[in-house]
């Protein structure tokens, strides 16, 4: 490279110290190093190409601090977090060019909180901005780059867990990429490295504590989604974090914030993970499953809310944690497991007698389990589908919102990307590598709808088309539960209201449309829940509606959809969930991620006192007779 080109992309030590283009980062706490124009001059060497290696960076990086250097990029990372309608300045020109070489300089240093740092920051960098894409996918790039470069456990096991608790589909085909290089450069198995590389961010029996001088902050997981952080002075409980603590430990604050939220996403990516293991044939010596799973400090909390199946020897036992010892679904001990193999069980797997006992005992006990699992949907071979041999048209001819769609299925672990979006490329997939099945779901879309087709299995090592009743009963219910998700999230025909013509037929027929295996799961929780309700008397389980009889009108709420019709003439009433209001009894569901459950249930409540509604938008609908 010529002197002229690097004058041209190098940044000098004396411009960063005094040019007014360079104020934001004049500003900024650098106390992390005793010289500021140290720190200035590594950045005009790594500038001008030089590696964090050579000698003259070594000797500065170690001059910096590791904890309060963390401190110093996390504050700048909170500054690229105030919410701006377009592209942060932190993210164009010099700023993302400098901000490049900090988290460079974070990962070459010995800092223990590298990793999670740079998580924030990646996930910052491929948060979708409306109309306009990736945040920053040069900043982005850079820093999964420095991830599978690593060749470490670390690296990889950062790489897996990104995938699993993120939904952007440019990032996930971005992870999709580079996760093989990781794995060949780590020589690592990746199914091991997610089942290990789990943080339990210091956790003791549920609590991590941080002391700020006279102050002690509390963490305490009391379950999987119910997290709380308590504030102490001399054993007396505050009721807000101190200002003082803010004044003389900013720097410690940060840090501590930060692993609050952290723990609370891991969480939430741990639950994903969790339901995707019936998708591979994952299994574990009970020793290992005991230290990874069961004793750990994180993940316990999820293991223990879920029935496990121990085997040995052909003879299989099914166990759920309860009362400090496992029981069966008669809720008898269950003996002799410390010589088994572990496995997630799956309904599919029992009988009805047995799963019926098991639902039975999450709503006794008020268990709420992370997904469905007692109460999972089990799909058999239809002889509809024996007869169609190798294809199935269960969920055929469904209009659902292609992009929410894209976002769905890679969740799901399916292979669909937008670059398939935009140019009619290859039909959604998934491979189940351990089964040697790949599953097609064929689509006929536009750039915002599509049109479900039909779907197929294909033998992957034959290369031949599977017959329906030849796929395990595993795989072929959790590939169509996915197809039935597809189309209760994202058909058309759930949404609240729908002025467009295109579809208008599609849509009325929705709300009157014969239950999946998803909203026959969702009548029977939503009958034992409005027993035990005031408005009991009110409500009556029909067919395929919860029918609330209220003081103005009678109101059929769809189990599928969630939408209500009226009586006497099945008219449509609008009523449009507010995300921020929840209901105001507190309910137990036995499971997460039913989001129409909730809504049934709160419009029921609503409906059976219509004469008590203030909202004239719902009230014009309710007295148009």
């Amino acid at each position: 490279m010529t002197e002229k080109m690097l004058e041209e992309i190098s940044i000098t030590a004396k411009d960063l110290a005094v040019d007014k283009k360079w104020k934001w980062l004049q500003d900024q706490d650098l106390s992390f190093i005793d010289d500021k124009q140290d720190f200035y001059q590594l950045i005009e060497y790594l500038s001008t190409l030089k590696n964090l290696n050579d000698v003259e960076c070594k000797a500065i990086i170690h001059k910096i601090r590791p904890t309060y250097y963390e401190a110093f990029v996390l504050k700048l990372h909170d500054l690229t977090c105030e919410p701006m309608p377009k592209r942060s300045p932190w993210f164009i020109g010099d700023k993302v060019k400098v901000y490049t070489y900090f988290v460079q300089i974070l990962f070459s240093i010995d800092a223990s909180n590298k990793y999670d740092i740079l998580t924030k920051i990646v996930e910052k960098c491929f948060k979708k901005i409306p109309l306009v894409g990736p945040t920053s996918r040069k900043l982005g790039d850079e820093i999964l780059r420095i991830f599978y470069n690593s060749g470490t456990i670390e690296g990889l096991g950062t790489l897996l867990k990104l995938k699993s608790r993120n939904k952007y589909p440019v990032f996930l085909e971005e992870l999709d990429r580079v996760i093989p290089w990781a794995v060949q450069k780590s020589k690592l198995n990746p199914n091991d490295v997610e089942d290990y590389f789990i943080s339990d961010y210091g956790l003791v029996n549920g609590t991590l504590e941080r002391e700020f001088g006279e102050y002690k902050s509390k963490l305490k997981v009391n379950d999987y989604d119910d997290i709380e952080v308590i504030w102490v002075k001399s054993e007396n409980t505050l009721k807000s974090e101190p200002s003082a603590v803010k004044g003389n430990f900013g720097n410690d604050l940060k840090v501590w914030k930060s692993t609050v939220n952290d723990i609370k996403k891991e969480f939430s990516g741990q639950k994903l993970r969790f339901e995707n293991f019936w998708k591979k044939k994952k299994s574990w010596n009970y020793n290992v499953w005991k230290k990874y799973f069961f004793d750990h400090q994180l993940l316990g909390f999820l293991t223990r809310k879920l029935i496990w199946q121990f085997e040995n020897n052909g003879e299989a036992k099914n166990g759920y944690f309860l009362n400090g010892q496992f029981v069966d679904f008669q809720n008898n001990q269950v003996q002799n497991i410390e010589n088994t193999t572990v496995t997630l069980w799956h309904p599919a797997l029992s009988n009805v007698e047995e799963v019926q006992a098991w639902r039975n005992l999450m709503l006794s006990n008020e268990i709420k389990q992370p997904f469905k699992q007692a109460y999972r949907e089990v799909y058999i071979v239809t002889g509809a589908e024996i007869n169609t041999s190798t294809f199935s048209n269960r969920f055929n001819n469904h209009v659902i919102r292609h992009h929410k769609f894209v976002a769905l299925a890679q969740q799901r672990l399916w292979r669909y990307s937008h670059s398939d979006l935009y140019s009619g490329g290859e039909n959604p997939s998934i491979t189940y590598p351990d089964f040697n099945i790949k599953c097609t779901f064929d689509l006929e879309s536009d750039y915002d709808f599509a049109t479900t087709g039909q779907i197929h299995f294909r033998d992957t090592e034959n290369n031949v088309a599977l017959k329906m009743e030849d796929i395990p009963s595993l795989i072929f219910s959790e590939t169509m539960r996915d197809a039935d998700l597809f189309v209760g999230v994202c058909s058309i025909g759930a949404e609240e209201q729908w002025e467009n013509q295109r579809f208008r037929e599609y849509w009325t027929g929705y709300s009157n449309s014969n239950l999946s295996e998803t909203a026959q799961t969702r009548k029977s929780v939503i009958q034992a829940i409005i027993s035990k309700l005031k408005i009991k008397d009110k409500c009556e389980v029909t067919d395929k509606y919860l029918k609330v009889t209220g003081k103005k009108r009678i109101y059929k709420i769809h189990f599928g959809s969630g939408n209500i019709l009226m009586e006497p003439n099945d008219e449509y009433l609008c009523i449009i969930p507010d995300p921020k209001v929840a209901i105001k009894d507190k309910l137990f569901f036995p499971f997460d991620g039913d989001a129409t459950l909730s809504i049934i249930i709160s419009k029921a409540l609503l409906l059976a006192d219509d004469d008590k509604i203030t909202d004239t938008v719902i009230l014009n609908q309710i007295n148009r007779k």
